[in-house]
């Protein structure tokens, strides 16, 4: 039935009291003011006046009137009997007698608070509200119905039956989405509808249709299901779909499109309408290309955070390993050091009473060890992560050259970076002295340029993967078609958009 997501909890509520009303409502809807007392007090006889005071705050309380008018709270007749002088509230039942008097007081107090009968223009009020409502947010039936009756209320139009509500919210429901899938295939050409299409047939011996192998996210973090994670979003945007233009629709509405495909099976999907299918169809795979580029950031960043401990931890464990030649050296140096600073020894014999008590290649040796053992002040970072760099470097330009980052202006050394090392693995000609550096740390510098010319490439190409790391976890780095990466502005209206679409916003929100 047209109705049947009303559940009987709401058919119980709607157009009726559901309890006492609380103190804050009987001062709102149960106080009558001086025309209305005075209007009542001039009726005949008690249950009359009470009757007809208690039909007319009804309406003003619930924006309805009750087949029953007598149907109400006790607290509620008790409260207009004290307005009224009437001492018997026993006399309210009497007012059922005569059904010609209760109608000729509804048709008053309509008028009287300035209800109009659910018809005419109040019912195509309604329909353009819900269907502006329709188009702009996918709402639950039941939501929708809630706020219809809300709707009606501040309107002063008297409340329709309640399957009637219900079967003008499914109708508007269902046009507005033959026409969200109208519009969403209009924007597919032959090409894209016959791509569409194969995604849910079964290829000769296959178990698994395309899009069910689409569907699949990486289970793991490591090098080789990251590349595995790229071709998957490869084939993705192999389809051809994703940079087909769908701003301009409701994003909730979309999001229901895409919770509708996430659940159903390639045959369910194959038997829909075609308008409906590849609706459905272009925004799942636009949903899955941003979500595969989501999957593929997110394995990078932990791929760069294991690399990064497991890093620190050779590093301790090669200086755990060289601490013996280490204090070795120390422990030599520091008898050339007692030799400098022996008063004893003049400064023209230091040299010579080194070389007689260490000997040149003792001495030699114990500089070289020092150099390569020693790690100077702020390069322990440079330093611990170059054992990182067999891993980084099967996966970063790969990385850079499926996925387009973008940045704010803070990154513009580092996407200068990204874009020298794209055009660099395709050209051989092209300078390593003309990389950027103006990105790389302090404590990367030396690692970077050891010898201050051309830099190190294993180094350069570590520095640069560590610094997109950390510019993607601060979004000085984004990528447009991504959500958990994606950069907030590009969620923004057009103006063009936003004029075409601005009548129906305000009209859901009730402004001008």
């Amino acid at each position: 039935m047209a109705f049947a997501f009303l559940t009987d909890s709401h058919l119980e509520r709607y157009g009726r009291y559901t309890g006492d009303p609380t103190p804050e409502q009987l001062t709102d809807a149960f106080q009558l003011d001086a025309d209305e007392l005075a209007y009542v007090r001039d009726l005949r006889h008690d249950h009359t006046r009470l009757g007809y005071a208690v039909q007319l705050c009804t309406l003003r309380f619930l924006g309805t009137f009750l087949t029953d008018p007598t149907d109400v709270p006790s607290v509620v007749v008790r409260t207009l009997c004290d307005q009224l002088g009437i001492f018997n509230s026993g006399v309210l039942p009497r007012y059922l007698e005569r059904l010609p008097t209760r109608h000729q007081h509804q048709q008053h107090i309509r008028k009287a608070l300035g209800y109009v009968p659910f018809e005419g223009e109040a019912v195509t009020d309604l329909l353009e509200w819900l269907s502006s409502s329709a188009q702009l947010e996918e709402l639950r039936p039941i939501e929708l119905f809630d706020r219809c009756t809300r709707r009606l209320t501040q309107r002063h139009v008297l409340l329709p039956g309640a399957t009637v509500l219900a079967k003008l919210i499914i109708t508007v429901r269902e046009e507005a989405a033959g026409q969200l899938y109208v519009d969403l295939e209009a924007l597919l050409n032959p090409a894209h509808k016959e791509a569409l299409e194969t995604l849910v047939v079964k290829a000769d011996g296959e178990t698994r249709t395309p899009l069910e192998k689409l569907k699949d996210p990486p289970d793991r973090i490591s090098v080789p299901a990251l590349l595995t994670a790229l071709e998957r979003l490869e084939r993705i945007r192999a389809v051809g779909v994703g940079k087909i233009p769908i701003s301009s629709f409701a994003e909730s509405r979309l999001d229901a499109l895409v919770r509708y495909a996430e659940g159903a099976n390639a045959q369910t999907l194959s038997r829909l309408s075609p308008a409906r299918r590849y609706a459905t169809l272009l925004i799942y795979l636009q949903y899955l290309e941003k979500s595969a580029t989501d999957d593929v950031l997110l394995m990078f960043e932990g791929l760069m955070a294991n690399q990064g401990n497991l890093s620190e931890r050779k590093r301790r464990q090669e200086r755990l390993r060289s601490l013996k030649d280490l204090d070795e050296a120390a422990l030599a140096l520091r008898q050339v050091a007692r030799v400098v600073l022996d008063d004893t020894v003049t400064d023209g014999e230091v040299r010579k009473t080194v070389l007689e008590q260490v000997g040149r290649d003792a001495l030699t040796l114990w500089v070289t060890q020092v150099g390569e053992l020693a790690i100077p002040p702020g390069q322990q970072l440079s330093e611990s992560w170059k054992h990182a760099l067999g891993a980084v470097s099967r996966f970063l330009i790969p990385l850079m050259g499926a996925i387009t980052f973008e940045g704010t202006p803070t990154a513009v050394s580092l996407m200068a970076a990204l874009r020298f090392l794209t055009q660099a693995e395709g050209s051989r000609r092209r300078s390593w002295r003309t990389a950027p550096k103006e990105f790389i740390p302090k404590s990367w510098e030396d690692a970077v340029y050891p010898t201050g010319g051309e830099p190190d490439k294993p180094s350069y190409l570590l520095c640069v993967a560590y610094r997109l790391w950390i510019a993607l976890k601060g979004r000085e780095i984004f990528v447009q078609r991504s959500y958990k990466y994606g950069d907030p502005r590009g969620q923004l209206l057009s103006s063009e958009v936003w004029l075409d679409k601005k009548a129906d916003v305000c009209r859901s929100l009730n402004l001008a």
